[in-house]
This record gives C-alpha cells, sequence and structure tokens, in this order.
C-alpha cells in the first residue's frame, strides 16, 4: 500500500514477498523514525558509509519507483477529501486511493483502498473507466465519473535497502534519494534525502549506536510531510486549493470584532500549511510565509490596539513575537546565504566566501533546530485557540463593534495610519542614522498590512497606495539588508571563527564591508531623491 503520509512503507512481508508494497517485517514493539537531509544527495555515500560503519547493518539491495498523482484539473478528488496516487516499480504499479484533509494529510478513519496496476506505463491522463476493475476504479468513478485525469503531481525514489547482519532478508532501514518532479515537464523542483528505519526491528544497541552518529555527524531534521501533500506544495497548487477551503471573506463581515477574527483566522491557517515546511527547512519559503503571517497578524493586533483590552493585546503580541523571533533567525541566515551564493565572486573571493557560508550553515542549523522544537511544542500548538479565544472573549472589542460598523472603522484607522506615514516621511532628515530609514520602513510595511486587512471594509481598493508602499518598501528593504550583512561582517571579522581562516580572510571581509556600506549610500540617495513623489502619493490618498 502506498504510505501518502511519507515516502516510507509501512511494515510489510519479506523480500521474497510477491506483494508489491514495501517489505518490512512487523515485531512489536516498533517505532518508524523518519529524517530528512536538505541538500543531502551530496552527502548520500558519507551516509551509507555510517549505516554500514555505525549501525552494522548490511545493504540489501536498491529499488527504484515513480508516485504519480492524479486528479480532475479542478481538483474533484482534493475538494471531496481524496487522494489518488499509482505507483509504479519494475513495470508493476498499484492504485491507492486514501481520506486526506485540508493540507493533504491523511485521514486514518477509513482504510484505503487499493488495487493492483498491471499496465506497463503511466500515461499523463486518462479516465478511471480505462482501469483494470477494483475498488479504487469503482469508488474514483462514483466520485467524478467518466471526467478526465490528469497527473497533477509526481514523486521519484531510489532507495537503498538495509538488513540487519543476523536477518539479511528482513529490510529495516531505507536510505532514499527522491526529487519532486514538474508533473508536465518533469523539472526537478525539489531534492532531498531521507532516511528511515524501524526501532524495535533489529538490536536496540545497534540503532541507538547509529541515530547518535547521524545526529552528530549530520544535518537530520525530522521528516515531516507526506509525498502527496509535499508534490502539490512544491507545484503550487496545494495553498490554492487550502485557501479555498480554509479562508473565510472579509468583505462579508457584519462587525469589525468579526473582521479581525476572520482575518486572524485567515493568517493562522497560513501559519498551519507552513509550519510542516518550516519544520523540515528545505524550502525556504516555510520560515518565510510563517514569518509574514505573524507580522500581518501582529499589525492587524496593534491597528485595533484602541479596540482592544490592554491585556489582550499584550497577551497576544507576547505569543506572536516569541514565534517570530524563532523564525527570524532562521530567515536571516537564510537570506545572508542566499546572497553569498548568488554573488558574482572572483575564483579567489568566491572560495573565501565558501569559508563563511561554512560558518553560517552551523548556524543555521542550530537556530533550525530550535525552531523545530518550538513548533513542535504545546505552546505552537494551541496558539489557535488561544488567540481565537482571546479574541472572542474581549469585551471591549465587542462593545466596539456593536457601536460601529466594520466599514466606518475601517475607513477611520487607514487614515489615520496614512498621516502617521506621511509625518513620518516628511520629518526624516537627509542625515538620519540607518535605524531612523529601518523605522520608516516598517511604518511603510504597516500601512500595507493595514490594507490588506482592512481595505476590504473600507470602501474603493486603494491600488496605487499598495504600489507606493511597495516601492518604499523595496527601497529601504534593500537598503536595510545592506545594514544588517554589513553589521554581520564587521561582528564576523572581530571573531575567533574569522580570524581562524587567516589574515586574507579577514581583508577579504574587509572589502565586502565597504560594498555594503557604498550600495547602502546609493539607497539612501535613491529614497531621498523621490521622497517628494511619495509624499504626493499619500496625500492623494488622503483626498480620495
Amino acid at each position: 500500500m502506498i504510505d501518502f503520509n511519507s515516502t516510507q512503507p509501512e511494515p510489510g512481508k519479506p523480500l521474497n514477498s510477491t506483494q508489491n508494497h514495501d517489505p518490512v517485517v512487523a515485531r512489536a514493539p516498533q517505532e518508524l523514525v523518519r529524517f530528512l537531509l536538505p541538500d543531502g544527495h551530496d552527502q548520500l555515500e558519507s551516509l551509507k558509509h555510517a549505516i554500514v560503519a555505525q549501525g552494522q547493518f548490511v545493504y540489501a539491495g536498491p529499488r527504484q519507483f515513480d508516485e504519480h498523482i492524479f486528479d480532475t484539473a479542478d481538483f474533484a478528488l482534493f475538494r471531496r477529501g481524496q487522494a489518488c496516487c499509482l505507483r509504479e516499480s519494475l513495470a508493476q504499479g498499484e492504485l491507492s486511493l486514501v481520506g486526506i484533509d485540508a493540507l493533504g494529510r491523511p485521514q486514518t478513519q477509513t482504510p484505503p483502498l487499493q488495487q493492483a496496476w498491471p499496465q506497463p506505463a503511466v500515461p499523463a491522463m486518462f479516465s478511471a473507466q480505462q482501469w483494470p476493475a477494483g475498488e479504487v476504479r469503482e469508488q474514483v468513478l462514483s466520485l467524478v465519473g467518466a471526467t478526465p485525469l490528469v497527473r497533477q503531481g509526481r514523486l521519484r525514489t531510489v532507495r537503498q535497502i538495509y538488513a540487519s547482519p543476523d536477518q539479511p532478508a528482513l529490510p529495516v532501514l531505507w536510505l532514499d534519494r527522491a526529487v519532486v518532479l514538474d508533473a508536465s515537464s518533469n523539472e526537478v523542483r525539489e531534492r532531498f534525502l531521507s532516511v528511515s528505519y524501524l526501532r524495535g526491528a533489529a538490536p536496540d544497541a545497534e540503532f541507538e549506536r547509529l541515530h547518535r552518529h547521524l545526529l552528530s555527524a549530520f544535518a537530520l531534521r525530522p521528516l515531516m510531510q507526506g509525498m502527496y501533500s509535499r508534490c502539490l506544495r512544491v507545484s503550487g497548487r496545494l495553498l490554492h486549493l487550502y485557501q479555498a477551503r480554509c479562508f473565510r471573506s472579509l468583505a462579508s463581515a457584519e462587525t469589525y470584532a468579526q473582521l479581525l477574527e476572520r482575518f486572524t483566522g485567515n493568517q493562522l491557517a497560513l501559519l498551519q500549511y507552513w509550519r510542516d515546511v518550516a519544520a523540515e527547512g528545505v524550502d525556504p519559503r516555510g520560515v518565510h510565509q510563517m514569518r509574514v503571517a505573524i507580522r500581518r497578524i501582529r499589525s492587524a493586533l496593534r491597528t485595533s490596539r484602541d479596540y482592544l483590552e490592554a491585556g489582550t493585546y499584550d497577551q497576544l503580541q507576547a505569543e506572536l513575537r516569541w514565534l517570530g523571533q524563532r523564525l527570524g533567525a532562521v530567515r536571516e541566515l537564510d537570506v545572508l546565504m542566499g546572497w553569498l551564493q548568488t554573488e558574482p565572486f572572483s575564483d579567489q573571493a568566491g572560495d573565501m566566501a565558501a569559508y563563511w557560508e561554512a560558518d553560517l550553515r552551523l548556524l543555521r542549523e542550530q537556530a533550525q533546530r530550535t525552531l523545530a522544537s518550538a513548533l513542535a511544542g504545546e505552546r505552537v500548538a494551541g496558539l489557535e485557540e488561544r488567540l481565537t479565544a482571546a479574541l472572542t472573549q474581549d469585551a471591549r472589542l465587542a462593545k466596539k463593534s456593536r457601536t460601529h460598523a466594520p466599514g466606518k472603522i475601517a475607513t477611520r484607522i487607514i487614515r489615520k495610519t496614512v498621516k502617521q506615514t506621511a509625518q513620518a516621511t516628511r520629518e526624516l532628515d537627509g542625515d538620519c542614522p540607518p535605524e531612523a530609514l529601518h523605522a520608516l520602513r516598517i511604518e511603510y510595511k504597516r500601512l500595507r498590512y493595514t490594507l490588506d486587512f482592512l481595505a476590504s471594509a473600507g470602501g474603493a481598493e486603494p491600488r496605487q497606495l499598495r504600489k507606493t508602499c511597495k516601492k518604499v518598501q523595496k527601497i529601504l528593504g534593500r537598503h536595510q539588508d545592506l545594514h544588517d550583512r554589513a553589521e554581520r561582517i564587521r561582528r564576523y571579522a572581530g571573531s575567533p571563527a574569522a580570524m581562524a581562516h587567516g589574515q586574507e580572510f579577514v581583508f577579504f571581509l574587509g572589502g565586502l564591508f565597504q560594498s555594503q556600506m557604498q550600495a547602502m549610500q546609493a539607497c539612501r540617495e535613491a529614497f531621498f531623491a523621490s521622497r517628494e513623489h511619495f509624499l504626493t502619493q499619500l496625500q492623494d490618498a488622503l483626498s480620495d
């Protein structure tokens, strides 16, 4: 049976089994432990050596298989809570149909259906009417009839199977080299390496020795996403389907309390969507999008501060700030390493940059472990419940909402925020420190988030005002990136880690520092050259 919750098998039968699913013997008590290694393909040989040397397991052979996700063009199966997958291996295959939730995770209440797939090839599009007779075929026909099914995702896996020396026919460990492919072009969208083993299927000492070594020698992280959700998430389709199912309309909110509750609820849904992605740390969008959602909620609360009890506001801001700090620690390092990887250094400078990147990776792994621990904890798990309950029980918010229509409140808040942003822009001195430009950037970001929150209740869509915010954020955002980079370089250059790479490396860092300072000056000049234009746009928004 295909396990939609992971790329790993369920307990099954030994290697000489004639069944198509992956063979594992179930010997209680057993626990399936799964880890993922970002960029792990380069470390494949090291992992294979560690498995044999540290765990004393024996290599039992390879296996390769492709998993294809099928649905109608409008995802009728997904919208009915079903996922259909075809796994092919050595010209054999198996069809599976399993119940899923809005995130594509399997539901365990209903047993999955499966049937053999004897055809040697997998077409990109076909109808269930063309399938062999079986439970999956009948169920899919009952759900979507003869509507064509299109391949919506694809995962290719090369598996190395290992067994215990005393029972070489009983696999207990898998090393998977996997790639997520575009459903139509077969372009590689994501690569990862995963290690899975059944604790309890071999002597505990072997597993414990291997477990400790792998965690200390490699940047292993718990594998959180299943095959189905991973493929659809990488393609971008899952987010649209998820939002269509989970998001609530802001425009139809009848009170300001309802508007605030719906907006924060939508952002909390995004936190839920990206949480597993952020915990794995392979796709940097997970951390980035969670951080954006946190900022949007905090901005909405700050915008609504006059309508909330002081205790409610302080409590919620503290919770969100705590999580945002852990996300920010990872995101800032991702941005810095992304810059190092794309900057057009000369060959010699590129070698120097590689030293710094290696040191940054160690810091990033520490930050990632802290974040993953936080995301797995009870504090994050109960965040949605606590935030929703706090807003629902806030007496001041309920009273204000009964006496003021949401559109009237929204218009008042937007105008107030625009005035504050215009005043901050006008008062900024040309010789101001970098921190002042950063503070102004935050003002424009808050204005933009306020528009996202309230524009649907406040009348016409302020497109030009949004564009102005984006332009200012782009200029000042680059200025802040350069400033952060320069400060990190300055602090790092005096550290023992940098000194250990030699004097030439420290000189290289000095050159980087100067280049960031020069680029900062260019950004500063670009902003002040356009300041009057930005002020005009803000004044026009107030006169509309």
